[in-house]
């Protein structure tokens, strides 16, 4: 399958609610309008900024007892009838912890991070921004400048 340039929209397909959480599509989907969304597989250096950011947020929430951090492939289920989106990282604080469920977030993190790629860019920047923001999300850590990552 050819790799899609930032022009091209990933592709989609109508499902419910239930039938995105028993899906196995791969590594990122997301629930979209409806629609389950395939995005590209991530790079190593993409994964290993994952990395990075994740195992010192865990250590540091875990020790402290602040809560608990997901790396990608947990969906953050964003309002009743909202996206289902799987940010990079994210955070529940122990407060929230009742929103984690086995198979996704029920409602907004507290931290939501976006690593960015060649093809998220005006995902991470528009759409996720303006629905974190509309569902609660307390912190957004994302693109800044529009500068791309160089993975």
């Amino acid at each position: 399958m050819a790799e899609p340039t930032p022009a091209q929209a990933p592709p989609r397909r109508a499902a419910t609610w239930a039938q995105y959480l028993k899906d196995e599509e791969g590594p990122l989907h997301e629930w979209v309008g409806g629609d389950v969304v395939v995005h590209m597989p991530a790079t190593a250096r993409h994964q290993a900024v994952i990395a990075f950011l994740t195992q010192p947020l865990g250590t540091f929430a875990a020790f402290f007892g602040l809560g608990r951090v997901f790396p990608a492939g947990y969906a953050m289920r964003l309002g009743r009838d909202g996206p289902a989106r799987e940010p990079d990282v994210l955070f529940v604080a122990a407060e929230h912890g009742a929103r984690v469920e086995a198979t996704h977030l029920e409602g907004p993190a507290d931290l939501a991070i976006e690593v960015i790629s060649d093809d998220s860019v005006g995902r991470d920047r528009a759409e996720k921004f303006y629905e974190y923001q509309e569902a609660g999300v307390r912190e957004y850590w994302g693109p800044d400048d529009g500068s791309r990552s160089r993975d």
